[in-house]
C-alpha cells in the first residue's frame, strides 16, 4: 500500500508537470495556429498519458536504485580511503552511464555524415568518464568550480576560433549541443548522488558546493571532444543536416529497440556495482534485491518515456515548427517562450536536481522559485533560438555574452550557487528538449531558410 501511495503521489506531481504542455498544444490547435487531425490529436493525447506514466516510473525507480547506487559508491569507497579504486570506479560508471544516454545516440545518428557513430559515442563517453575523475579531484582538493569551468570554457572558445580559422565554423552549434545531450535522465541521478556521497565524507558541512558540479563537468567534456573531432577528424565540410522526421513510426518497434539497448547498459551498470559491492561495500542481499527492483522500475519508465517521445513528439515538434514559420514573428516568439518555460518542468532530471538543492541548502532554495528560475531561463533560451533562426545571426554572440555574464556573476555570489547554476544548465536540456523542441526549431529553420541552413542555424538550441 505504501508503494502504491507513493506511485500515485508521484503520478500526480508528474501530471502537473506534463499537462500544461499538452494544454498549450490543444490551444494552438483550437485557434488553428497548428493543424492537427483527429487521429493526430488522439495519438498525442495517448502519448502524453504514456509519457506521464513513463516519467513517474522512472522517477520512482531512480530514487530507489540509481541515486542509492551513486551515493553508496561515492560514500563507501571514499570512507575506506581507497581513492585509487574510487577514481577507477567513477570513471567506469561515468563511461557506462554516458553510453546509456539515449540522447547521445540521437546526436550520433544526426552526425553520421560527419563522424563515425561508434567513434563519436566512445569518445564522448570516455571524456565524461575522465571528467568525472576531475570532479572527484575537485572535491578532494577543495578547488573552486568557477575557476576550473572558466579554464575549460576558455579552452572551448580557443577550439572554436581554430574551427572558424579552418573553415569548420558551421559545426560549432552542433558541438555545443553535445554538452546538453549527455546530461539526461540516466546520467544526472547517478552523477549527483555520486557527488553527494563523495562530498559527505571529504568535505565539511560548510562546503555546500562540494556535492554539485559533477553534472556540469559531464556537460563540458563532450563540447571539447566534439570541437576536437570537428577540427581534426570530421569527414566533410559539406554536410547538410537532415530534416523531415517520419511522422508514422511503429511504436512497438521503437519500444523493442529501446528496451534492448537500455537493458544492456543497465545490466552492465548493475554488474559493475555488484563487483564493487562484493569487493568493498558488502551490502546485505535484501538491499541488493531492492536496488535491482528499482532498476527494473526505472528501466520500464525510461523505455515508455523515450519510445513515446521518439515516435510521437519528434514528428509533432517538427510540424509545430513548420507552422510557426507561417505566423507573425511576435506571436511565434511568445508561444516559443511559453513552450520552453513549460517543457523544463517536465524534464525528469530537473526534479532530481531540485530535491538535492533543497536538501543541501536546508530548504533555503525552495522548489517553486527554483522551477520559476529555470522556466524563465529555458523559455528565454528557446525564444533566443527562434530569434536567431529568424534573423540568421551566429550563436557565438549569445554564447560569448551568456558565459561571460555567468562567470562575472560567479565572482559575487556564494560558491554553492555557482555550482548549482552550472548543474542546472546541464539538466534542463533533457529528452523532452531533444525530442520535441529541437525538431520544432529544425522544422522552423527548414521552412524559413531551407535544409542547407539547418546545421548552422537550427542546432544550438540545446546549448542555449
Amino acid at each position: 500500500m505504501k508503494g502504491l501511495s507513493k506511485f500515485f503521489s508521484e503520478l500526480k506531481a508528474t501530471s502537473y508537470s506534463c499537462l500544461p504542455i499538452y494544454a498549450v498544444i490543444l490551444v494552438l490547435k483550437l485557434f488553428n495556429l497548428v493543424q492537427l487531425s483527429i487521429q493526430e490529436t488522439l495519438s498525442f493525447t495517448l502519448s502524453t498519458f504514456l509519457m506521464i506514466i513513463g516519467i513517474t516510473l522512472f522517477s520512482l525507480g531512480s530514487s530507489k536504485a540509481m541515486v542509492p547506487i551513486g551515493r553508496e559508491i561515492g560514500r563507501g569507497l571514499t570512507e575506506q580511503g581507497n581513492i585509487k579504486i574510487l577514481l577507477i570506479s567513477v570513471f567506469a560508471f561515468g563511461f557506462l552511464v554516458t553510453i546509456a544516454e539515449p540522447d547521445l545516440n540521437v546526436l550520433a545518428s544526426t552526425c553520421k555524415g560527419i563522424f563515425n557513430k561508434s567513434t563519436l559515442i566512445f569518445s564522448i563517453s570516455l571524456s565524461v568518464g575522465l571528467f568525472t575523475i576531475f570532479a572527484c579531484l575537485k572535491v578532494i582538493h577543495k578547488l573552486n568550480i568557477a575557476s576550473i569551468l572558466s579554464i575549460m570554457y576558455l579552452l572551448c572558445f580557443i577550439l572554436v576560433a581554430c574551427c572558424i580559422e579552418n573553415g569548420k565554423g558551421k559545426f560549432i552549434p552542433l558541438s555545443f549541443d553535445a554538452g546538453g545531450v549527455t546530461t539526461g535522465p540516466v546520467t544526472v541521478p547517478f552523477m549527483m548522488a555520486l557527488g553527494l556521497g563523495v562530498s559527505q565524507v571529504l568535505s565539511k558541512r560548510s562546503e555546500k558546493d562540494a556535492s554539485f558540479g559533477f553534472v556540469a563537468f559531464s556537460s563540458i567534456s563532450p563540447v571539447i571532444v566534439m570541437l576536437i573531432l570537428v577540427l581534426f577528424f570530421s569527414n566533410t565540410t559539406d554536410y547538410i543536416a537532415q530534416s523531415g522526421i517520419e511522422s508514422k513510426v511503429n511504436l512497438i518497434f521503437i519500444i523493442a529497440e529501446k528496451a534492448k539497448s537500455i537493458a544492456i547498459i543497465i545490466a552492465l551498470l548493475f554488474f559493475v556495482y555488484l563487483i564493487i559491492d562484493r569487493l568493498y561495500l558488502k551490502n546485505r542481499k535484501e538491499h541488493i534485491l531492492e536496488l535491482l527492483k528499482g532498476l527494473i522500475i526505472a528501466f520500464l519508465g525510461l523505455v515508455i518515456f523515450l519510445s513515446v517521445a521518439e515516435s510521437q513528439y519528434m514528428a509533432l515538434g517538427e510540424k509545430i515548427g513548420k507552422a510557426f514559420a507561417l505566423l507573425p514573428v511576435s506571436l511565434c516568439l511568445v508561444v516559443a517562450f511559453i513552450i520552453g518555460a513549460l517543457i523544463v518542468i517536465a524534464e525528469p532530471a530537473v526534479g532530481v536536481l531540485c530535491l538535492q538543492v533543497e536538501d543541501i541548502t536546508n530548504n533555503q532554495v525552495k522548489r517553486v522559485p527554483f522551477y520559476i528560475a529555470l522556466s524563465l531561463g529555458v523559455g528565454s533560451a528557446v525564444l533566443l533560438s527562434f530569434l536567431r533562426v529568424y534573423y540568421s545571426f551566429s550563436i557565438l554572440y549569445i554564447l560569448a555574452i551568456g558565459y561571460g555574464l555567468s562567470f562575472i556573476f560567479s565572482l559575487f555570489v556564494p560558491r554553492v550557487y555557482t555550482a548549482i547554476s552550472f548543474d542546472a544548465g546541464a539538466v534542463s536540456s533533457g529528452p523532452l528538449t531533444t525530442s520535441f523542441i529541437l525538431p520544432m526549431i529544425l522544422g522552423f529553420c527548414d521552412t524559413l531558410h531551407g535544409s542547407d541552413s539547418v546545421l548552422t542555424l537550427g542546432f544550438g538550441l540545446v546549448a542555449l
